[in-house]
């Protein structure tokens, strides 16, 4: 999955992926899973939002995993 931030789906395809990440509780293998795509794709999708990609290192850290690498 590769998506231009500037795409006019980014946004759709980013709240999806963060509604999918949150209900699996911050597990982004998981979440990858679930949008049968990698982790890598995933972690490259949320990286491009500042905010989004806090917002996911700070639930991984709430629950005991290892951030994300920036």
């Amino acid at each position: 999955m590769s998506v231009n931030p500037m795409h006019a789906d980014y946004p759709a395809l980013l709240a999806e992926a963060m509604d999918v990440i949150s209900e699996e509780r911050f597990d982004v293998a998981a979440a990858a899973g679930r949008l049968e795509i990698t982790m890598s794709q995933l972690t490259r999708l949320t990286r491009h939002e500042p905010a989004a990609f806090a917002a996911i290192n700070a639930g991984r850290q709430d629950r005991g995993f290892p951030p994300l690498r920036s």
